[in-house]
């Protein structure tokens, strides 16, 4: 294998399997703004030493998937070798070509035993127009401990013409089996600052929208999607909001926005309501990209054509992709309390605020104002800088250490929520204890 360096990291080499490529040298597409990860990979291209099994960390999902199709364009232009490859290579940009497999969770707890037994028994089958075969999981860390055992054998013992590339946010978040038989590749964080210039002239947003868009989805494509979301950015600024204010708040005003929160995120429990189900045709026809009235169209034409088995299994299909959606939107909203927490702390530390915190957080409004103001960080240094004001209001009435508890709280939230524990549940349950731990004498 190439050497690694400060960007890639090797977990234990000597269980790699070297997967066969052919002699002839093809280039790997430059990945813009990632130099060390482009070097690395055509360094192995060119020296036909790919690793069996490859995992991406890093922040941006986007940059991850380029890189994986990349990898499957200069593989199957060698084996190829020049003879059909605009119509692969295009097949490979629209995920759809027989010799490359994309994937990704299909509930909201993660990877379906059936999709990794749809992956063992393809593995198996030769390559259909090129002479390897790539699989890329994303969101890895999203494999349960079934799904992963039943991956294992697979990963340890791969058919000579296969590669895995698992793509994942943190490293930590994937069980130590699936590492340990996977060479690490470390992507760098994007430059959300010209990121966010580019999203606000193609969506219109203001920069700083797109930031915390950016900040909280983590991708571009995910981040213009979330910031077009009206929905998602009424639950982000109503949280955000009630932690801001939260010494104002009573118990049962708590629980009903725990209530608005989980109907904004489409998690709510009464699904047999019609809002309900126009919220689910919704969330499906936008988890298809497809607009109401193409999703018409295409139902019709299924239950013209389609049988009625597979009318059902694409019905229980739509309801897992309403479900993810909605699981995504929720950990994105957990996200975002989260960040708004951690920019409450850099307001305290830019604007001195520890001096201060403890004379003015309990004190009546008037008084509070008599104190000195927080000097004005600069906005781009916050995770969302379009929740500035709001971050300063909470750094004036919390310190330090309420905030670090209530980052710990929206951590421990957000667990739970991957462990399927009800929306609503973990929203009341989560703000009625940051209202405990923020407002505490």
């Amino acid at each position: 294998m190439p050497n690694a360096n400060e960007n890639i990291s090797v977990e234990t080499a000597a269980a790699f399997s070297t997967a066969t490529t052919p002699s002839a040298s093809v280039a790997f597409a430059p990945i813009k703004g990632q130099p060390e990860v482009t070097s690395f990979f055509q360094k192995a291209l060119k020296a036909n030493n790919l690793s069996h099994a490859y995992l991406f960390v890093g922040p941006s999902e986007d940059v991850q998937q380029q890189t994986a199709r990349n990898i499957a364009k200069a593989l199957v232009a060698q084996d190829i070798l020049g003879k059909s490859g605009s119509d692969d290579l295009v097949m490979i940009d629209a995920g759809t070509h027989p010799d490359v497999r994309e994937y990704e969770p299909a509930s909201a707890v993660g990877y379906l035993a059936e999709q990794i037994t749809e992956l063992i028994e393809s593995i198996q089958l030769a390559p259909v127009r090129a002479g390897h075969k790539v699989f890329v999981l994303q969101k890895a860390d999203r494999l349960g401990p079934k799904t992963a055992n039943a991956l294992l054998k697979t990963l340890e013992e791969p058919p000579a013409d296969a590669i895995f590339i698992l793509q994942t946010s943190s490293q930590g978040a994937v069980l130590p089996t699936i590492r340990s038989r996977s060479q690490v590749v470390r992507f760098k964080p994007e430059d959300f600052s010209q990121l966010s210039r580019e999203l606000n002239g193609e969506t219109g947003v203001s920069v700083e929208s797109a930031f915390a868009a950016l900040s909280v989805a983590g991708s571009y494509e995910a981040a213009k999607a979330y910031a077009l979301d009206e929905s998602a950015q009424k639950a982000r600024h109503l949280l955000i909001s009630t932690v801001a204010s939260m010494n104002t708040k009573t118990a049962w005003q708590l629980l009903k926005i725990a209530k608005q929160l989980s109907a904004l995120v489409g998690a709510a429990s009464s699904a047999s309501s019609s809002a309900a189900s126009s919220a689910a045709a919704a969330a499906g026809a936008e988890a298809d990209g497809l607009t109401a009235p193409e999703r018409e169209a295409q139902e019709n034409l299924e239950k013209e054509f389609l049988s009625t088995k597979a009318q059902k299994e694409r019905e229980k299909q739509r309801k897992r992709e309403v479900r993810a959606n909605a699981h995504n939107r929720l950990v994105q909203l957990l996200c975002a309390g989260e960040l708004f927490l951690r920019d409450v702390l850099v307001v305290q530390e830019q604007g001195g605020v520890q001096s201060t915190v403890a004379q003015t957080q309990h004190q009546p409004a008037a008084a509070a104002q008599s104190q000195p103001q927080l000097a004005a960080p600069q906005p781009l240094s916050f995770s969302q800088p379009d929740t500035l004001n709001e971050a300063q209001q909470a750094a004036s009435l919390m310190s330090s250490r309420q905030v670090v508890q209530g980052i710990r709280l929206v951590q421990e939230t957000l667990r739970d929520v991957q462990q399927n524990v009800s929306a609503r549940l973990a929203i009341e349950a989560m703000l009625l204890h940051l209202e405990d731990v923020l407002c505490q004498k």
